[in-house]
């Protein structure tokens, strides 16, 4: 099985995704845990570098001699991102095979709609993603970003505190998970954040838990995992 958890930026992703990972746990089941971009990768420490205003392409006018960012840098930065998810590609499909449990931190859902807003083409993003592995549930939070800014420091990166991107990205994800959501259990599936983090982590498994039924490896979990979850 295999968990994708999304959602705009200081949302609480990471939190649940380890919490996610405990409840497994006391089921007796072990996970496999990613979050992206994977900072201590080759291509992570570019990302870090470019999400706080370190490195960029730039580019040398001519004319006037002057070096400025490049109209091709979102595009660049984009591929680089795409590089660092596929380079897992390879153990993710082994790992799911072989019947495991992953639980991501962001997956190809922010890629798009991160690149899209922007500036690069939906259907290119699309395209260069469509190889990766299929997450069985993708889970967005969902919080208005003005309570989820509350949570960034001065350390933050670009995209963290610029509000109005927020905005935009926010509503970009529920238009995505609006669109793939057409049918009941479609594994699209959206999570209010708001509350307390136990809050919110009871509604996650809540839609865990009606999904587990589809694995035959881990029918053995379902009441067990069941018995975990508040009713409610």
């Amino acid at each position: 099985m295999f968990i994708v958890i999304e959602g705009i930026d200081r949302i609480g992703k990471s939190t649940q995704v380890e919490l996610l990972k405990q409840k497994f746990a006391l089921c007796g089941v072990s996970t496999e845990v990613f979050n992206f971009p994977a900072y201590d990768t080759p291509t992570g420490q570019v990302i870090h570098e470019h999400l706080h205003n370190k490195l960029s392409l730039t580019e040398i006018s001519e004319l006037a001699g002057e070096t400025k960012i490049s109209k091709h840098d979102a595009l660049v930065f984009q591929c680089v991102q795409t590089a660092d998810k596929y380079a897992m590609a390879g153990e993710f499909k082994n790992l799911l095979e072989g019947g495991e449990i992953i639980i991501c931190g962001r997956w190809w859902q922010s890629a798009f709609v991160y690149g899209q807003d922007d500036g690069l083409n939906a259907s290119w993003l699309l395209n260069i993603h469509d190889c990766l592995p299929k997450a069985d549930l993708n889970i967005l939070l969902d919080l208005a970003p003005e309570e989820a800014s509350s949570q960034v420091t001065e350390s933050g990166d670009r995209y963290e505190r610029d509000l109005d991107k927020q905005k935009r990205l926010r509503g970009s994800y529920l238009r995505l998970w609006k669109a793939r959501a057409s049918k009941p259990h479609s594994g699209w599936e959206i999570v209010s954040a708001v509350g307390k983090v136990e809050e919110v982590h009871d509604r996650i498994c809540d839609q865990v838990s009606r999904y587990l039924y589809r694995f035959e490896s881990h029918q053995h979990l379902v009441a067990f995992w069941q018995s975990l979850v508040p009713k409610g």
